[in-house]
Formats: structure tokens, sequence, C-alpha cells
């Protein structure tokens, strides 16, 4: 218990100081953290409530691209070839300079690999929430219309 208190005041303190920084900057223009506090009266939360989303979502934003580039590189080590033609694609595309989005459709190889890639190693273990739009029976289960799941993808 006394470990589980530790991370809990250590993610508090990480929060209350995401949602300071994020509040007191104005090179990061507007901010959601910001936002929340300037709304603060209309939404009734308290201010830590609104550091904790902030923080929140500041965790989620930079875990999720660093772990599917963990698992690019893991990729790359054990499929050097796919990777190799995957930049001869990008190169005959755009030649020396960076790939944009416009650039996407011309690059088949590269989409196939971004999508194996979060499907072979999610970075997150949660699917996107759904509602049935209808009543479903499984076998001996039974899911009323209006029903809110969410699918644990690891």
């Amino acid at each position: 218990m006394r470990e589980s208190n530790a991370w809990f005041e250590e993610m508090n303190r990480l929060s209350l100081h995401l949602y300071d920084t994020s509040c007191a900057s104005k090179e990061w223009g507007i901010s959601f953290g910001a936002s929340l506090r300037d709304r603060e009266r209309k939404s009734g939360l308290p201010p830590q409530e609104e550091a904790w989303l902030t923080g929140q979502l500041f965790l989620a934003a930079n875990d999720t691209p660093s772990t599917s580039l963990a698992y690019l590189v893991l990729a790359i080590v054990l499929y050097p070839s796919q990777f190799i033609t995957a930049r001869q694609q990008i190169d005959a595309v755009v030649g020396g300079s960076m790939p944009c989005f416009e650039d996407w459709d011309k690059l088949p190889l590269v989409e196939a690999i971004m999508k194996e890639l979060l499907r072979w190693r999610p970075p997150a273990p949660l699917g996107v929430p759904h509602v049935t739009s209808e009543e479903i029976r499984y076998g001996k289960y039974f899911l009323p219309k209006g029903t809110s799941s969410v699918a644990n993808i690891w």
C-alpha cells in the first residue's frame, strides 16, 4: 500500500506540474490545461481534476508514439529486407525530401507496414469504445441494445 501511495503522489505531482506549466506558458498558445482553467466556473471541475485530465492527456500523447517507435525498431531488426524495400519506395516517390501526407497514396508498402505494426503491437491495451445498435445474442450471452463495450486488444 505504501508503494502505491508513493506512485499516486508522484502522478499527482507530475499532473499538477504539467497543468501549472500549460496554464502559465504563453509560448504554447492555447493549451488544454488553460482551456479547462478558463472554463472552471462553467464546468465545475476542481483544479485537482483539471490537473489530472491535463496529465493524462500529456501521458497518452507522449507514451503512444514512443511505444510505437520502439516496436518499429524491433520490426526493422526482425525484418530488415521489408524496410529496405520500403525505404526504396520512399526514395522513388520523394527523392531526397521528406515524405508528406500528399505522398501517402504513392507509398502503399509504407502504409501496409504502419498498419501491420499497429495490428502486431498496438500501443494501447484497449480498443475504441462501441455501443450496440441492436440486441446481440452470442451463445449463452445477451447484450441489450445500447450496451457499451471496449475490446481488450492486448
